[in-house]
């Protein structure tokens, strides 16, 4: 994760973090939509989303399934911040690469 492109688009990322939901709403809200089509939730599942962004999945899955245990790894400080304001406290965030 210490190459030259790499760190670039993360802070690129980080740069766009406070508008990308309201820059990507309607691909985000698509990929939402097909990704719940295709999972069926249960009250105490575990969902893990790589590379959760600004946190929306899991914030439409815990107003679902509120007793789901949730958790999120992202590569940029900024998109993780967002997140953290929008999921409930129980979330478990992480500042990671979806590599490791």
């Amino acid at each position: 994760m210490t190459d030259k492109n790499t760190d670039a688009v993360l802070q690129e990322y980080g740069q766009l973090a406070g508008q990308y939901d309201q820059r990507w709403s309607h691909y985000i809200q698509s990929s939402i939509r097909e990704t719940l089509k295709r999972t069926k939730l249960h009250a105490n599942d575990r969902i893990l989303d790589i590379g959760c962004g600004t946190g929306v999945l899991l914030d439409v899955v815990s107003k679902n399934e509120p007793n789901a245990r949730l958790f999120g790894i992202d590569p940029t400080t900024e998109m993780l911040a967002i997140a953290r304001k929008r999921l409930p406290e129980t979330a478990t965030l992480k500042q990671a690469p979806a590599e490791l």
